[in-house]
């Protein structure tokens, strides 16, 4: 991917962590290409041996997380095994995509600001309702949601918020 496409750095710029929750939460399987998890920011030569630099893993305990939350939560299994997904409207534009993945008593709510732009949305439905914490937040406790919820999110920025039971 990296020698066809270039690098994550050079396709997603400051969207490289929303787009890699993205590739997560999106029904499927996702790939960590060509040393991402070590920030990896060079092309890698094409039917040639060259090197990845691992000597250290910026990205390491992000896509730890990512993967952990992907093979732990039965909403997030790949194929017939995972969940559903079920888009919220959002009253902003095409910039913001917010949606659940939901199997069972396993529900995610994710929201990503897919713009450079500061984006203001509400998300409305009964199904918001319950008990969530903030995965990538800085406050890991849970914490009651309304069925209503308004967020100012910043460029790039992206939130999952997962249930509890």
């Amino acid at each position: 991917e990296n020698s066809w496409n270039k690098t994550a750095y050079e396709r997603f710029g400051n969207g490289l962590e929303t787009f890699g929750v993205l590739t997560f939460a999106l029904p499927g399987m996702p790939l960590i290409y060509s040393g991402q998890e070590a920030g990896n920011n060079k092309v890698i030569k094409f039917f040639e041996k060259d090197t990845i630099d691992f000597s250290s893993f910026p990205l390491e305990n992000f896509y730890s997380k990512l993967t952990k939350m992907k093979s732990t939560s039965p909403a997030l299994m790949h194929g017939e095994r995972g969940g559903q997904m079920i888009e919220i409207a959002n009253g902003a534009d095409a910039h913001v995509m917010s949606f659940f993945r939901k199997k069972d008593d396993s529900k995610i709510l994710f929201v990503f600001n897919l713009s450079n732009k500061e984006q203001k949305i509400t998300l409305k439905s009964p199904d918001l309702a319950g008990t969530v914490t903030d995965s990538f937040g800085a406050d890991t406790k849970p914490a009651p949601m309304a069925d209503k919820l308004s967020l100012k999110l910043k460029p790039w920025e992206y939130k999952v918020y997962k249930y509890s039971n």
